[in-house]
């Protein structure tokens, strides 16, 4: 596999305010909706007309939009950490999830255009269902690290980032990813979605590093 650059653009919402972070990415309505995860806020880009639109994914939290660790508010941050395009019944859609491992990181949104073009979310708090990967995976919920995921089939694949000096494994689990957009849709109790398939990976080191 052989990999180019064949451009560069620098993100910006307008002068003097850029995307703060790209930290998942995915295709959406002929352009790419990019997460930022220390902010309650998405970006969309639509590369046809150059434009970036801000998408609220979440109401502030403590009042606050943004969030840093010089601000010192780095805990309430919504960690959005994963980022897949989903085929639903009413078009194609976006679902973006935080990494889990606080209480303001596990919540979800899913972000899909209506019958107008615009772009739609709803959002929900999925505790329930990161308490259930954390014990499937058999972590400390403190210790949950989910920062990828992709579609395979009808199964959302989520994969945990391993950690080395706390001994915890890379690994990922498969869930329902119709029960999760009921979930988001507030149709489906998060609590009770199947967490299946839990496989851990050994990545080996590249001269010490894991």
């Amino acid at each position: 596999m052989q990999v180019g650059i064949v451009s560069m653009r620098r993100l910006w919402f307008g002068p003097g305010d850029p995307v703060r972070a790209a930290s998942a990415i995915a295709r959406l309505a002929g352009g790419w909706l990019i997460a930022q995860d220390d902010a309650n806020h998405a970006a969309w880009w639509d590369p046809r007309a150059g434009t970036f639109e801000r998408v609220r994914l979440f109401p502030p939290r403590g009042g606050l939009d943004l969030f840093s660790e010089a601000g010192g508010t780095k805990r309430l941050k919504p960690d959005l950490e994963a980022a897949c395009t989903l085929p639903t019944a009413e078009g194609e859609a976006v679902v973006l999830l935080g990494s889990g491992s606080l209480p303001p990181r596990t919540r979800g949104a899913l972000v899909q255009t209506n019958a107008e073009g615009a772009l739609e979310v709803r959002s929900a708090d999925l505790a329930p269902l990161y308490a259930r990967i954390s014990a499937a995976l058999g972590l400390d919920p403190t210790q949950l690290n989910l920062e990828g995921a992709c579609l395979v089939g009808e199964s959302l694949r989520w994969f945990q980032r391993g950690h080395r000096r706390t001994g915890v494994s890379s690994a990922r689990v498969d869930l329902s990813w119709r029960e999760l957009v009921a979930a988001l849709h507030e149709e489906c109790d998060p609590a009770k979605i199947a967490v299946d398939e839990v496989r851990r990976y050994d990545l080996g080191d590249i001269d010490g590093p894991r």
